[in-house]
């Protein structure tokens, strides 16, 4: 009996991997979330200071790699970022803060690379036991980053980001591990900031043969053609879960969210199937994190 439940269980999850879809790509917003934003400017940095000019650099050349934020160095402008445990207070600046931009303090915490002695337990091929012992130079950042909002917020409070990269060999250079890490720590703070674009897969219901023709349209780029054929047959069919549901994912992919939850919402109290629930319940995320990003 268990085998049979087994298999059963089996067929249901190759059915929905084999199920008929059309992609989606959307934008969720990063753990530290910063809106509407999308200009980063450096306003103040302390510590070392040619460790802090090559940050600078690094931090300016990866923003404009990953391409969302446009980068901006405004460290001579006046700008004071006071840090008073979870309170932040801005001071100065010859001119306002912009109403999408967020300004950054980045201090550069540590600096440092070390040498060290690693030693390793092995086994060779006849089970004997031995150790070998090499020195590694490891290079370690730590920078602390404070970013402050247009309204004043505080969204960053010299949160701490870390980089640190090893190398074993007695050829190695302290500033090619320091660079290595520095790239890393700069890297650690863009991922917490910046949003990601991520490709979904949207399920199609082929329930209902006569939708068929217009899920291929869909499937082939022709969204737009495909959601008008849909609309004109739910509107003879209205009581259809599969044409509601279908065309709750064409306008899902095009970005209406609003309206694709209204009819994933008409067709689960058409016919209950556990996808149609679940895509109401991503087209809900998908709107939230539009929202989230908007403010």
């Amino acid at each position: 009996m268990k085998t049979r439940i087994a298999l059963i269980g089996l067929a249901a999850l190759l059915a929905v991997g084999c199920a008929p879809s059309i992609k989606l790509k959307v934008l969720e917003p990063a753990p530290v979330n910063f809106g509407a934003a999308r200009r980063l400017s450096f306003v103040q940095g302390e510590g070392n200071r040619s460790a802090r000019d090559w940050m600078l650099a690094e931090l300016a050349s990866q923003v404009h790699k990953a391409g969302y934020f446009t980068f901006a160095d405004r460290s001579g402008e006046g700008f004071s970022v006071a840090i008073a445990g979870p309170q932040v207070q801005l001071y100065g600046g010859r001119a306002p803060q912009g109403p999408d931009e967020i300004l950054l303090r980045v201090d550069v915490l540590q600096w440092t690379a070390y040498p060290e002695q690693r030693t390793e337990n092995h086994t060779d091929g006849k089970g004997n036991a031995y150790t070998t012992t090499e020195m590694v130079l490891t290079g370690r950042v730590v920078l602390g980053a404070t970013a402050v909002s247009p309204q004043g917020a505080a969204m960053l409070a010299q949160q701490q980001y870390v980089g640190s990269r090893s190398k074993a060999g007695m050829g190695v250079r302290a500033e090619v591990m320091l660079e290595e890490a520095g790239r890393a720590a700069v890297a650690e703070l863009l991922r917490s900031i910046t949003p990601r674009t991520v490709q979904k897969s949207l399920r199609l219901d082929e329930d209902d043969d006569a939708q068929k023709p217009m899920l291929e349209l869909a499937k082939a780029g022709e969204i737009v053609k495909a959601t008008e054929q849909l609309r004109a047959y739910l509107a003879s069919h209205p009581d259809s879960p599969e044409a509601n549901y279908n065309l709750g994912v064409f306008l899902d992919v095009q970005g209406r969210f609003g309206e694709a939850i209204d009819l994933y919402t008409k067709a689960d109290e058409l016919a209950a199937k556990d996808y149609y629930l679940k895509a109401k319940a991503d087209c809900e995320k998908r709107l939230a994190d539009v929202q989230a990003l908007s403010r």
